[in-house]
């Protein structure tokens, strides 16, 4: 009775593996949909790319110069904190699509 158990719990374990193995393959996107998705990522427009690189080397800039200082920044007075903020501005879409390459 004990082995006929094991047989059951076993194959319900294989069962159960091999019905989440095709949920699985049912969600993730075949190949000619992930290519389609990372050619439309932001990050592959050279001209956001260039925006994203000189923003972080600001930040990073930043980062640096309060690593260096001994003040506490965030309790002193900043001078933007009372300063409205203009609007959010989307990067512009990239002009040509021709710098993509078809593969």
């Amino acid at each position: 009775m004990s082995s006929l158990r094991t047989f059951v719990s076993a194959l319900g374990l294989v069962g159960f593996g091999g019905f989440g193995y095709w949920m699985w393959s049912l969600i993730v996107p075949g190949e000619y949909r992930r290519k389609e998705l990372l050619k439309n990522l932001p990050e592959s427009c050279p001209s956001t790319m260039e925006e994203r690189r000189k923003q972080n080397a600001l930040v990073m800039q930043v980062l640096k110069d309060a690593a260096e200082t001994n003040e506490n920044l965030s309790r002193g007075s900043w001078p933007t904190r009372n300063v409205r903020k203009p609007p959010l501005q989307l990067p512009p879409a990239c002009p040509d699509p021709g710098w993509r390459r078809e593969g």
